[in-house]
This record gives C-alpha cells, structure tokens and sequence, in this order.
C-alpha cells in the first residue's frame, strides 16, 4: 500500500528507459540545491536589490508593536510618556522625542499621520503584492505562473518595486537555464533521446526548468530576510523584557528548533512522492507526443479509441499522484500548526498572566503579541524551508 502510493524509494519508472535512478538523499539535495544557487552568478544584481527590498520591508514592521503599546498605555490608558516603567527599542527615541508634551489627542494625530505614511509606502503587509494566473493543481499549468513568478510581502510602492525586480530575476534565470538544458539536450546521440523519449524531454525543458528559482528564493532570500528579522525581535524581547520575565525569550529561542524538528523528518517522503508526481506527468506528456507523432498511422488502423483510453488512463494517474502530493503537504503543515500554536497559546497565557500581576501594562502586552506572532510566523518559515525545497527537488533533479 506504502509503495503504491509513494513509490518504493521514489523509483517510479513508467516510461523512463534511462531516467531510473530516482532516489535522492537530504546530500544529494543539498548538492542540487548548490548547483541551483551557482545560477544567481548571472544575475548577482537582482538578486542583491531583491535581498535589499525583502529584509528592509521588516524594519517598518519592528515600530508597529510599539506604536501600538504607545496607543494602549498613552492614548487610551491616560499615562504620561515620562512614566514608563520598562524601556522602549533605542529606535523608538526619535518617535518618543516628537511625542513629549504632547496630549492623548495630539499623539493619536501624531501617530496616525505616521500609519498613513507607512501604508502608503509599504502597505498593511496583509496581502503583499503579486500577480498570477489562474493554474491547476499539476505541474504544467504551475510552469506558466513559476516563469515569470515573483511577489512582495510588502504592499504599497515597496511592494510593486519589490514585485517588479523579482520577476525580472526569476525570468533571466529560468531563461539563462532553459537555454543551457535545451543545448544540452540537443547533444544528446539520437539513441538516447528515443530510449527516453522525446516527451519526458520536454516536460523538463516546459515545467521541470521553472522550478529552479523558486528553490533559490526558499534557501537564500526568504530565510535570511526572516531570521535577521527574527533575531532583531528576540533581541527586543530580552532588552526590554528580559530581566521581567526571562522565560519570554527562551520560549521565543525554542520556537525555532521545534519547527525544524517537526517538519526536517518529512523531507524524505515528500521527494518521493514529488519525484513520483512528477515521473507519472513525463509519462503522460509522452504518450501524447506518441499518439501526435503517429496519428494517420493510428487512424489509419483504426487505434483512436486505444490511444485515447492509453491516454486517459495515464493522465488520471498523473492527477492522482497530484493529489497524494497535496495530502503529503497537508499533514506537514497540520502537524507544524498545531505544535507551535501550542507553544503560542503557552506564551500568551504567560504574558497575560503578568499583566494581571501587575509585572506588565496592558499596552506590554499589545506590543508582545505582535512581536510573538513575528517570531513564531519567522520560526514556521524557517522550519518549512528544507520542506519546501523537496518538492522541486525532483525537479532540480531532472533539469
């Protein structure tokens, strides 16, 4: 049962006659995964400018917490800016400085014209910028949305700036790759290309190719702009924090190593069942560009009917490996969600419980929140990183 939905090992052949050595190792990955970044080398500029637009995108960020904890405890509790019993972020002084002497009203205003700013340089960060076609859930109608693929966390100008440099980037290289894979398949003796089958070659060179930068994206730009971003909120926590309630910033620490664990065991099997995924798509495509290539053949003999029940049957089983896929994908994701949406609930129960003591102001308490959930969305990302690349794994393998 395990094998015929998984595929033993990830070897599912179907028509592959030299394509047979499916089996990738977490080394092997790492390897490919090399190979794939040495593709930025062409492109060091973009990618640089998108780096720069991804990690700066969070500094506007780090403020909205404790704008808000200004909010809770200056606009709506009534306290004067002068008594604070815990310090604010060293960047929180020149915001601090413009607000002195100023009334509940006056800082509300103040502090409004701020957010107006912010919104409409970056946006609310709600649903970030992109622009996609519609696709379905198989590798061929992805490819057309993965070639010129791109997005911003970020809304606003930053947003659409950011938008643009990222699908110039992700074009160049899906291009500079595509050539280079087609050249070398041109190469290619004609005995090979017929034993693998001239429709498994374009599946690689069309949907195997675009791919490729997205696997760059998971293992370069996303995690470092989302650990420096993290690492900075930790710092926040322990230096305003920290000698209040220390157990904050180890709960915060901890986050990240139960995500890698729940989800790193995982890595296997969803290459298996990706690589299967995608071998059942190759037969597919094949058996089309068979039946095209010998159509008067088989309308002459009268095999239209054998060739579209061939078909047929090798398509619903390409879709049924999507869907195994998917349900692979599921349960990472479930497992993950509920782990850390336990120690988040542990942590807020915590943080509550010190504003009730009387160790925290509720406004402390606003601005932990949104700083946790900071965290522990950083925290989920970096332990899905090595999870997300499996599944183009089998791709990189392929081109």
């Amino acid at each position: 049962m395990f094998e015929s939905i998984f595929g033993k090992g990830g070897r599912a052949r179907y028509d592959d006659q030299v394509d047979i050595d499916t089996e990738l190792s977490n080394k092997e990955t790492f390897f490919l995964v090399g190979r794939a970044v040495g593709l930025l080398k062409p492109v060091k500029e973009l990618f640089f400018a998108k780096f720069l637009l991804s990690t700066g995108m969070w500094v506007p960020g780090l403020l909205l917490p404790w704008i808000g904890k200004i909010i809770v405890d200056h606009v709506v509790g009534g306290k004067a800016l002068d008594d604070v019993e815990l310090r604010y972020p060293p960047f929180m002084d020149p915001i601090l400085a413009s607000l002195q002497g100023l009334g509940p009203m006056q800082i509300m205003m103040v502090l409004s014209i701020l957010y107006v700013g912010l919104l409409f340089f970056i946006g609310t960060r709600a649903g970030g910028t992109g622009a996609y076609l519609y696709e379905g859930s198989d590798a061929a109608t992805q490819a057309e949305n993965q070639i010129s693929g791109g997005g911003s966390e970020a809304g606003g100008l930053w947003g659409l700036l950011e938008y643009w440099v990222n699908v110039r980037l992700t074009q160049r290289m899906v291009n500079l790759l595509r050539t280079d894979l087609f050249q070398g398949l041109t190469r290619l003796s004609l005995t090979t290309v017929q034993d693998q089958r001239i429709g498994d070659s374009m599946y690689r060179v069309l949907y195997d190719a675009p791919m490729v930068p997205e696997v760059v994206y998971q293992l370069t730009l996303r995690p470092l702009a989302i650990l420096i971003a993290a690492l900075i909120q930790i710092y926040l926590i322990e230096y305003t924090y920290g000698d209040i309630s220390p157990e904050l910033v180890w709960v915060a620490w901890s986050a990240f190593p139960i995500a890698i664990a729940i989800t790193f065991p995982f890595s296997g099997l969803i290459r298996r069942t990706n690589q299967t995924k995608r071998a059942a798509g190759s037969s597919t495509t094949s058996s089309m560009e068979e039946s095209l290539d010998s159509i008067t053949a088989v309308q002459s003999l009268g095999g239209m009917d054998r060739e579209k029940e061939r078909f047929a049957e090798r398509s619903e089983e390409s879709f049924l490996r999507e869907r195994y896929a998917i349900v692979v994908w599921a349960i990472v994701v479930a497992l993950g969600g509920i782990f850390l949406s336990s120690l988040l609930i542990y942590w807020g129960r915590g943080v509550a419980h010190d504003v009730i003591g009387g160790l925290l102001t509720p406004g402390d308490f606003f601005a932990l929140i949104g700083i946790l959930v900071a965290i522990f969305y950083a925290a989920g990302e970096l332990g899905d990183t090595w999870i997300f690349v499996q599944e183009p794994a089998a791709a990189l393998r392929r081109v």
